[in-house]
C-alpha cells in the first residue's frame, strides 16, 4: 500500500530551479535509498516534504501521505504532521540537538506537543523510548546534555526524537555519516529494527551506496535536481543505465592508491607525541561512574615525519578527536608532550605558535559548526592569511585558486555557508586549510560528508598536494577503504589508547588485535554489492 506519492515536485530559490519533475513512492514497511552527489537537491528534497524550505522557495506539484496533500495544508495542519506523522532525523545531530535542554526533556518537548501529556508522563515515556534507541537511563541519564555524549549517543536521541510519535513515514537524511563503522552498523540495525516492528515507510538519503544497497528495498538517483534512475534494489548497481548512476557506481568502486609503504623516514619527526594523557572530569558523580574523571587518552604515542600519510582509526569515543586537539595544540596534556620540529608546543611562545599554526593546518569533521555563518566564503577561506608575510600577495587570486582546486569555483567566494551542501562546505574548510600551503594537514573526519565522487576527486587532490609539495597528513577516520587508500601506515585505537600500529596493508588486511578484526567485520561490504547486487 502506497503511503507517500510525491508527483512532479518542483522547487525553486531565488530564481534557480532546484528539483524538477520529482517523482517518486514509498510504501509502509518500505525503504526507499535516495543517492546522489552533494547538491544534487537530496536534503532539499527531504525538507520540502516536511515543507521546511526557505520563505522565498517557490513550490508545486503534489506530496500526498495516505492520499492527503501536505503542500494543501495550512501551517498549523503541517505542525501536527512533523513529529507526528513524519519524523526526520537530520545529519547532523549536534546541530539538531538544543545544547541548552537535557536529552531527555528534548524527547518529551515532542510527546508533549502532540499528546495530552504532563511533564512526569511525557518524561517517563521519553525514557522508555530513549531505552529503546539503545541509551539505557540506567546508564545514560536522561538528563544529561548533547555534548556530553558521543556521535552515536547523539544521533541515538535523534533517532529517539523521531519516533516517539510512531510516526507513518521516517526521513533519515545521512544518519550515519559521521560515525564509525561499528556504531553505524548499529544505527542501521535499529533503523531496520524500527521499520519492521512499527511498520513505518522509511526514506533514507544517503552518499554511501554501501548504506544504501544494505537497507534499501529500492533505489532512486538524484542528479542536479532530478530522479535520472530508479529500480528494485537486488542488483542495482549492477544494472545501472543512466550515466551520473553508472558513474556513482565508479566512483564507489575507485579510490586512490596509496603509494606502498617504506621504510620509516630517518631523522626527527614532523609531528610528535610522547605519552599523552588526558583526563576529563565528570560534570556530576553519575552512580556507574568508578572515578570522578574520564580517562580520554591513556599514555599515547606517534611520530609524523614529513610527507608521511599517517590513517588514526577507532570508534566513537575512542580518543582521536582528543588526541587531534592536543597535537594541534588546541588542549593541553595532563601528562606527556607533543613536539613540533622539536620543540615542545607547551613552551612555545606566541611567535612559534603563530608559525606552527601555519604549518600545521587542520579540516575538522562538522564543516557547519567550523565555518563562520556571518562570514562569506572567500573572507572564511582568506582567514589564516594574517601574517605579514601575506601583506604583499593578491589575497583574494589566492582564495579563488583554492577554492577552484577543492572543486569550487571563484564566484562561490561571496556565498554564504548556508547556500552550500554539506559537501560543499566540507570543500570550503579544505580550501582554507590548503591556503597558507602547509606541510602537515590533520584532517578529522574530513571527508565522511562528501559523496563518493567529490570524495575521490578530493582524496586524489590530496595525494596530488602531497606528492608535488612534500606535504604530510594526520588522517583521522572510520572509513577503513579511506584509510587504506589514503595512508602508508595506521594507527588504532581503543578507549584512550593505541591497541594496533603497523603498514596500511598489514593492519587491514591482516589485522592481529581483536578489536582491530572487529572494526573490519562491522564495514559494510562495497565491493561484493556492486559486483553481485545486493545479494
Amino acid at each position: 500500500m502506497t503511503l507517500l506519492s510525491v508527483e512532479n515536485l518542483h522547487v525553486g530559490v531565488g530564481g534557480r530551479d532546484i528539483l524538477r519533475g520529482i517523482d517518486f513512492s514509498v510504501a509502509r514497511g518500505e525503504t526507499l535509498g535516495l543517492v546522489g552527489e552533494s547538491g544534487s537537491g537530496k536534503s532539499m528534497t527531504a525538507l520540502a516534504l516536511m515543507r521546511l524550505l526557505p520563505d522565498a522557495a517557490m513550490v508545486r506539484g503534489h506530496v500526498r501521505l495516505a492520499g492527503k496533500d501536505l503542500l494543501a495544508l495550512d501551517e498549523t495542519a503541517m505542525c501536527a504532521v512533523r513529529g507526528g506523522r513524519i519524523g526526520m532525523v537530520f545529519q547532523e545531530p549536534m546541530s539538531a540537538l538544543d545544547p541548552l535542554m537535557s536529552i531527555g526533556d528534548q524527547v518529551a518537548e515532542g510527546l508533549r506537543v502532540h499528546l495530552p501529556l504532563g511533564r512526569r508522563a511525557a518524561r517517563e515515556r521519553a525514557a522508555a523510548v530513549l531505552a529503546r534507541v539503545g541509551l539505557d537511563p540506567a546508564q545514560i541519564a536522561p538528563d544529561r546534555f548533547p555534548h556530553e555524549l558521543s556521535g552515536g549517543q547523539r544521533q541515538r536521541v535523534v533517532i529517539a526524537m523521531a519516533i516517539a510519535m510512531r510516526p507513518d513515514l521516517l526521513i533519515a537524511d545521512e544518519p550515519t555519516t559521521a560515525l564509525d563503522v561499528t556504531v553505524q552498523a548499529q544505527i542501521l540495525a535499529l533503523l531496520k529494527e524500527i521499520v519492521r516492528e512499527d511498520g513505518p515507510g522509511l526514506l533514507l538519503i544517503s552518499h554511501d551506496l554501501a548504506v544504501i544497497g544494505a537497507m534499501a528495498d529500492r533505489i532512486a538517483v538524484l542528479h542536479r535536481g532530478e530522479i535520472v534512475e530508479t529500480g528494485r534494489a537486488p542488483g542495482f548497481f549492477r544494472r545501472a543505465v543512466h550515466p551520473r548512476a553508472r558513474a556513482l557506481c565508479a566512483a564507489a568502486a575507485a579510490m586512490p592508491k596509496a603509494p606502498p609503504a617504506g621504510p620509516v623516514p630517518e631523522g626527527p619527526p614532523l609531528l610528535a607525541a610522547e605519552g599523552l594523557t588526558r583526563r576529563y572530569l565528570l560534570a556530576r558523580p553519575y552512580p556507574f561512574a568508578r572515578r570522578p574523571f574520564r580517562l580520554a587518552l591513556d599514555n599515547v604515542s606517534l611520530a609524523i615525519h614529513a610527507g608521511e600519510s599517517v590513517a588514526l582509526i577507532g570508534e566513537s569515543g575512542s580518543g582521536k578527536s582528543t588526541l587531534a586537539r592536543l597535537l594541534l595544540g588546541l588542549d593541553r596534556p595532563d601528562a606527556g608532550t607533543v613536539t613540533y620540529r622539536g620543540g615542545d608546543i607547551a613552551c612555545a611562545d606566541a611567535t612559534a605558535l603563530r608559525a606552527m599554526r601555519r604549518d600545521v593546518q587542520a579540516v575538522f569533521q562538522d564543516p557547519f559548526g567550523s565555518l563562520d555563518p556571518r562570514r562569506r566564503a572567500g573572507w572564511i577561506v582568506a582567514e589564516p592569511l594574517h601574517g605579514p608575510q601575506d601583506a604583499g600577495e593578491d589575497v583574494r587570486a589566492r582564495v579563488a585558486a583554492a577554492l577552484e582546486e577543492v572543486g569550487l569555483s571563484a564566484d562561490d567566494a561571496d556565498r554564504y555557508p548556508h547556500a552550500f551542501s554539506g559537501g560543499q562546505r566540507q570543500r570550503i574548510a579544505l580550501a582554507r586549510a590548503l591556503i597558507t600551503r602547509p606541510r602537515l594537514i590533520v584532517l578529522d573526519e574530513a571527508v565522511s560528508s562528501l559523496d563518493m565522487s567529490i570524495r575521490a576527486q578530493i582524496l586524489a587532490l590530496l595525494a596530488d598536494l602531497r606528492a608535488r609539495h612534500g606535504l604530510a597528513y594526520l588522517f583521522i577516520t572510520h572509513d577503513l577503504r579511506v584509510a587504506e587508500a589514503v595512508s602508508t601506515r595506521v594507527l588504532v585505537m581503543h578507549d584512550g589508547r593505541v591497541v594496533e600500529e603497523g603498514a596500511s596493508a598489514d593492519v587491514l588486511r591482516a589485522p592481529r588485535h581483536p578489536y582491530t578484526r572487529a572494526l573490519l567485520a562491522s564495514a559494510p561490504d562495497l565491493s561484493a554489492l556492486l559486483s553481485a547486487g545486493n545479494a
